[in-house]
């Protein structure tokens, strides 16, 4: 069964884990892979890279979204 990856900073992560989950095919129902399932080192090294990658991108302060926010969605 191939297994698949997880993607950390650009590049492949096997996983430390001994866990795994299946990963079906819709139109089958058949198994066709498996991930592993992130271990907590793993999860803080993602949000890290994301982090380091995209540092501008950080929510605005409340006080200025709510401004920009239509009439209509409130």
């Amino acid at each position: 069964m191939k297994n698949l990856h997880h993607w950390i900073n650009g590049k492949p992560s096997e996983g430390s884990s001994a866990r795994y989950g299946p990963v079906h095919n819709p139109a089958t129902g058949t198994q066709e892979k498996q991930v592993p399932f992130a271990s907590v080192d793993e999860v803080d090294a993602a949000v890290a890279a994301a982090t380091d990658a995209s540092p501008g991108t950080a929510a605005p302060p409340a006080a200025s979204s709510w401004r920009s926010r239509p009439a209509w969605s409130a």
